[in-house]
């Protein structure tokens, strides 16, 4: 995913902390993105990019087009790009 540390939110707010202030950060953006969609659009992001099971795989088991489950790890990841770096500016000014 694109939450390393050359990514434009760590960037763009400071990039302290090391690998786990990232997964704090992906896990608490994940957990605010997942309320945020449809369980079958966060469910085929999940599959795909953490579970790292294929567009087709993932397209079957959730008995949607590949297109779809494109387009949902797509929104998806948009926005937790998006919550990631709100939540690292609200970290960085706390400090």
């Amino acid at each position: 995913m694109a939450l390393g540390r050359n990514s434009a939110i760590s960037q763009h707010c400071g990039n302290s902390g090391g690998f786990q202030r990232r997964r704090q950060l992906f896990r608490e953006a994940a957990q605010r993105a997942r309320e945020e969609f449809e369980e079958s659009i966060f469910r085929a992001f999940w599959r795909t990019a953490v579970e790292e099971a294929t567009i087709e795989a993932a397209a079957k088991q959730l008995g949607k087009s590949t297109g779809a489950v494109y387009a949902a790890r797509s929104r998806v990841l948009k926005r937790l790009r998006e919550l990631v770096q709100e939540l690292e500016c609200d970290f960085d000014a706390e400090l």
